[in-house]
């Protein structure tokens, strides 16, 4: 439904140290912020939390799908949003099941 365009570290890019993303290379990658299944979740009566939960999975599952890495920061979020019900991706890691 409704997409984005978001900038994310090539999955081919060095990490190192200290390196920022000004020294990184990037790569578009289009995401869909909203998708039909999360209104369904509203109107189900899903909690928010739990949304965001598959919101974020969803996200990553994209990004990685099209060979970027979303910026540490971000994945460090979807890993604190993580339970056992979902598989976030590590860095570097592009092949799993949801």
């Amino acid at each position: 439904m409704g997409q984005m365009i978001w900038y994310a570290v090539d999955e081919a890019e060095k990490a190192g140290y200290g390196k920022s993303l000004q020294y990184s290379k990037l790569c578009s990658v289009i995401l869909d912020v909203i998708h039909e299944i999360d209104i369904e979740d509203v109107l189900k009566g899903i909690r928010k939390r739990e949304r965001q939960k598959k919101v974020a999975v969803r996200l990553f599952t994209q990004s990685y799908e099209q060979k970027g890495v979303p910026e540490r920061r971000v994945e460090y979020r979807a890993n604190c949003l993580h339970n056992r019900a979902f598989a976030v991706p590590d860095q570097g890691v592009c092949g799993y099941d949801q």
